[in-house]
């Protein structure tokens, strides 16, 4: 067997005319489940903030100051998670090239509102069981966020779908 030959052989898996690493299957299907369920998760679990700012606006967080900004800011981007996740669906869905970027996105709007949520609590003087569920959530959705755009990144079903 001649060294091209013996190369073509080992990465037979890896191309996408093969169709083993192509299409939504694996760990896709758990992505689709995130884009579907999240916009749910995030606006059930925002109105009340959302009413507050219809009805209040924005003045009524700046009586707490620095951390009633930062908490508005915070949830704020975790409302930016729905329609992220709605366009990282349709390019998902259509199997756009744009997906990975959205998704990338999506997924990096968790990590970024639980830092706003925390800084807020602290410059605002919450009690450190809060500042500590807080931190502990920041630790988790860092984690993983890193997880999920790391395989977003790195995976070859990933590329051959969407980016090639």
């Amino acid at each position: 067997m001649t060294t091209m030959a013996a190369e073509q052989s080992v990465f037979a898996g890896n191309k996408p005319e093969d169709g083993k690493l192509t299409g939504i299957r694996g760990w896709l299907l758990l992505v689709a489940a995130q884009l579907l369920v999240a916009p749910v998760i995030v606006w059930d679990s925002s109105r009340e903030f959302v009413f507050d700012l219809l009805l209040n606006g924005a003045f009524s967080f700046a009586g707490f100051g620095t951390s009633g900004f930062m908490i508005l800011y915070g949830g704020g981007l975790y409302l930016l998670a729905i329609p992220l996740a709605l366009i990282a669906l349709v390019e998902f869905l259509k199997k756009g090239r744009l997906f990975q970027l959205f998704y990338i996105f999506f997924i990096a709007v968790f990590p970024l509102a639980a830092l706003m949520t925390l800084g807020g609590s602290i410059f605002g003087g919450a009690g450190p069981e809060q500042v500590a569920t807080l931190s502990l959530k920041l630790v988790q959705t860092t984690i993983f966020s890193t997880l999920w755009i790391l395989y977003a990144l790195r995976s070859k079903r990933v590329k051959f779908t969407f980016v090639n």
